[in-house]
């Protein structure tokens, strides 16, 4: 309790002092990237991070397509080590604590933002929006347990590696991956690693139709003959390690998932495809005046990562679908170069 009132009075402290150039909602690789980049243009940089889901890293979700060594894939190591790419810079601040408002001090375009976080407000010239992007996990059992273990959004965004020569699959056909074009994108991507791959639909009988339709009259005999659709209502979601034997090792793991249904029956297979919905993690979008695209992300411009809103910019999770470390990485770096330019010309 003491060390965090000493927090809240340093970040008061602070706020009043000066005003800052930029103020960087959330700190996972797209916060962590630009504040770095903006730091090296001598920048005066302040972090606000909420913690996990406000543009941190997931503490479910290990870190891949970064060439860095496994040993600090784990999200929790990884932000670590990228926090101390803070360590030299005296012109960034980092502190913990929730985006409370963010307001123009002045009506048009030209006002300078308040913004007002646990402890007290602060001004700055700009903002980077890096808040990220927080999954909406079913209401199935067992499927957090089994979330990038054995369950995947799918392997060219989340990095799973696949399970090649495996026989069966499964897509599991609801939320963001509930209908005939998202779960066959998935069945097709599952048929690259597996022989077989099944549908789930869980209990919706008109996608189970639609596909059904869909697969006699639009693929392949091929094709058809790889994919089943199952409509059995699940009940819960299982890992279970296999061991097997191995040419050069006496056995080796492996992980399959298992499906329990609610007639009591159940199904394995090797790895499960699922598309979860989401929400952004940005309650103060609507104060600044930034819209949102048709999938319910913040709209930026593609070149320089502002937003509908001038002075308001964007990065990581909350712009992309496509969400890696490398992409958050890289819209970082447009906007902390956009950032930069739109600062030198203010003199």
């Amino acid at each position: 309790m003491l060390i965090t009132k000493i927090i809240l009075l340093c970040f008061m402290t602070l706020a009043t002092a000066k005003m800052f150039d930029v103020c960087i909602i959330g700190a996972g690789p797209a916060g962590i990237t630009a504040a770095v980049n903006l730091a090296q243009q001598q920048f005066r940089v302040i972090i606000l991070d909420k913690g996990p889901g406000n543009g941190a890293l997931d503490n479910n979700t290990w870190i891949t397509r970064v060439p860095v060594p496994d040993k600090i894939r784990a999200p929790n190591m990884l932000k670590n080590f990228m926090l101390r790419s803070f360590d030299g810079y005296r012109n960034i601040h980092y502190f913990m604590g929730e985006v409370i408002s963010i307001v123009r001090s002045k009506p048009g375009s030209h006002g300078h933002f308040v913004v007002e976080a646990e402890g007290g407000k602060l001004t700055t010239k700009r903002i980077l929006l890096a808040t990220g992007y927080e999954i909406l996990y079913p209401e199935i059992p067992g499927y957090k347990d089994t979330w990038m273990k054995v369950l995947f959004n799918e392997p060219l965004s989340d990095g799973s590696k696949g399970h090649m020569g495996a026989y069966s699959s499964a897509v599991l056909a609801t939320d963001a991956s509930g209908s005939v074009s998202a779960a066959m994108h998935l069945a097709r991507i599952a048929l690259h690693y597996t022989k077989k791959v099944t549908i789930y639909t869980n209990r919706n009988q008109k996608l189970t139709d639609d596909l059904s339709r869909y697969l006699e009259t639009a693929v392949t005999t091929e094709l058809l003959q790889k994919i089943t659709v199952d409509n059995r209502e699940i009940q819960t979601l299982h890992e279970i390690e296999i061991k097997g034997r191995n040419s050069r090792k006496k056995y080796a793991e492996s992980h399959s998932i298992v499906i329990f249904f609610a007639d009591g029956n159940d199904a394995r297979h090797s790895f499960m495809f699922h598309t979860p919905t989401g929400r952004l993690n940005v309650d103060f979008a609507e104060e600044l005046n930034v819209r949102l695209t048709d999938g319910g992300l913040i709209k930026a411009d593609p070149s320089s990562m502002e937003t509908t809103e001038k002075g308001v910019y964007a990065a990581g999770d909350c712009v992309s679908f496509k969400r890696t470390v490398i992409r958050s990485m890289f819209t970082a770096q447009l906007a902390a170069e956009a950032i930069a330019i739109s600062l030198f010309y203010d003199r």
